[in-house]
């Protein structure tokens, strides 16, 4: 069976979907697989063992640059695919439903208008799945994989498994490592909401708290990163990474701290010890616990709410009481 699933961003949903495919290539050993996704995020799928063809579009690139010409390049690209016998839209936008129907297919599946973000992509499918969208994210998408495939999905299995990096990153990683016995705590700096940063002063005051090997994974913000180590001389920098890179040094850390981003849920999803800090974001949803990971939300927090900062009231004392169950 040849299928095509259409999850174009960000990186956490990605996350999301990806630790089940492990799980389809045991349960369907025939099945193939390919992912569209948005350009941007193509390096995180890039060296899955479990991906057949991976198909990145320019889409955000061409939307935001309002070029017409890229986009109709993209519609004509994709009607010239082959044919699968399933298009699975695991996103749920609009867009997303576009981009399937104009891939062609067998079958479309996609949550029904009742269960996706955006319903009226329902539109586009021959198909519909229904779950509550309050329902937590691994949930919807294995009981979304396996109707539309026909198995039975309950979670991911060999999670560890599910994300690859390159030799070349994992080189370029190990240089910027101490040669050490000490344990190894990845602090994820930033976030793509700010209301999901822990505020650099509370990073701070964990980095003292911290008697193992702290390292700063910063992106877009140097100047957080640059605050902690200055005002906390065992703190090392990291330089700015690529998401090969990423992976390969979550790939070596002993721990993970950072809100709920797609670095914290990486480390979940690479069998890495993590603690995820929460704000405005319901842990019924999007916690990812296990035998090693822990989520902490503050008191108070309220759903969805734009202008909830609540999770600079999380203690660092409490992080590290968690950073110490799960090392």
């Amino acid at each position: 069976m040849k299928i095509a699933i259409v999850k174009l961003s960000a990186m956490g949903d990605l996350i999301h979907l990806g630790v089940f495919l492990p799980l389809l290539k045991e349960l369907l050993p025939e099945l193939s697989i390919t992912w569209v996704v948005d350009e941007a995020f193509a390096p995180l799928l890039e060296n899955s063992p479990w991906i057949d063809t991976l198909y990145p579009l320019p889409l955000k690139r061409a939307w935001k640059s309002r070029d017409v010409r890229s986009l109709l390049e993209m519609a004509r690209a994709l009607g010239r695919l082959e044919r699968f016998d399933r298009v699975i839209d695991a996103q749920g936008l609009l867009k997303s439903a576009l981009i399937a129907s104009l891939i062609p297919a067998k079958e479309r599946w996609g949550f029904d208008r009742a269960s996706a973000k955006e319903g009226l992509g329902a539109l586009f499918y021959h198909h519909g799945v229904n779950i509550s969208y309050k329902e937590h994210i691994l949930k919807r998408n294995a009981k979304l994989l396996g109707e539309s495939l026909g198995i039975s999905i309950s979670k991911p299995l060999r999670l560890k498994e599910a994300f690859g990096y390159s030799k070349e990153a994992l080189e370029r990683v190990r240089v910027l490592l101490k040669v050490s016995p000490k344990k190894k705590i990845l602090l994820v700096l930033e976030a793509s909401k700010s209301n999901k940063i822990y505020p650099k002063e509370r990073f701070l005051e964990l980095a003292r708290l911290c008697p193992e090997e702290v390292y700063l994974l910063w992106h877009n913000d140097p100047l957080s990163a640059e605050f902690i180590a200055c005002n906390h001389s065992d703190a090392i920098l990291l330089p700015k990474l690529n998401l090969d890179e990423v992976k390969a040094l979550v790939s070596l850390m002993d721990g993970v701290v950072g809100g709920d981003t797609g670095v914290t849920h990486l480390a979940w999803a690479m069998e890495r010890a993590s603690v995820t800090l929460f704000g405005n974001t319901p842990l019924e949803r999007f916690a990812l616990e296990g035998e090693r990971n822990r989520a902490l939300r503050a008191e108070g927090a309220s759903d969805y709410d734009k202008g909830d900062f609540s999770i600079a009231k999380i203690s660092p004392l409490e992080v590290r009481e968690r950073i110490e169950e799960v090392l």
